[in-house]
């Protein structure tokens, strides 16, 4: 799967080369610099087929309550759709994956 990169950085993630994804040193700092509106910056300025990473956590900060809330996830998949991504719920993961479309 392709990663954006420009992304990672501004979460002062490290890429793994197991899985490519960003593993963040400080969760609390990035969700409280993740907005809706960074979110969509960021979703906008992806390339097709890259992939956003939104744990639980996160989702739950963007969209109160969060998870299991059936309107949250609502929510987020009508910002998905908004945003131009296709939604996945990855759930032994408890996290979401944001896909651009191609």
């Amino acid at each position: 799967m392709l990663r954006f990169p420009a992304l990672i950085r501004d979460l002062r993630g490290v890429i793994t080369p197991s899985n490519g994804r960003a593993r963040p040193g400080n969760w609390i700092e990035i969700m409280a610099k993740l907005t809706s509106d960074v979110l969509r910056s960021y979703l906008a300025d992806m390339p097709a087929g890259h992939i956003f990473d939104l744990p639980y956590a996160q989702f739950g900060g963007l969209f109160p309550p969060g998870e299991p809330d059936p309107f949250a996830r609502a929510a987020l998949r009508a910002f998905a759709n908004e945003c131009g991504c296709d939604l996945i719920q990855i759930v032994a993961e408890e996290r979401y994956e944001l896909r651009k479309r191609t």
